[in-house]
């Protein structure tokens, strides 16, 4: 019975499989498995990783666009945009940014 449901209420479950071992033990195993996935220590180094192995291969693609006034115009918006919704309008007052979101944010600004 899951905590805090009045008692006769009907039981939820988040599986339809039955387990070998108990289904509380399951859950909270699986639980604790994303939550050590995606700790933000390792989600960065594994991005970190994937772009170390893979940045050095990439192809050297000739450049598409023209340095235009719409084109620059787009790319004002699309900055503007990204500050907006990202940056001021993001929801950081349950979570704020950690030191490891901005070391990664900085090592990958030097790349560019």
């Amino acid at each position: 019975m899951p905590r805090g449901a009045p008692e006769g209420a009907p039981v939820i479950r988040q599986s339809n499989v039955q387990f070998l071992r108990p289904y509380d033990e399951v859950v909270d195993t699986w639980r604790r498995c994303i939550a050590h996935a995606y700790d933000p220590e390792r989600l960065f180094a594994r991005f970190a990783h994937q772009v170390d192995a893979t940045y050095a291969n990439r192809m050297d693609v000739p450049a598409r666009g023209k340095l235009t006034v719409r084109n620059l115009r787009e790319a004002v918006v699309l900055g503007f945009n990204i500050v907006l919704w990202i940056g001021l309008r993001a929801d950081l007052q349950k979570k704020p940014i950690s030191p490891t979101t901005v070391r990664v944010v900085i090592r990958r600004m030097r790349m560019i």
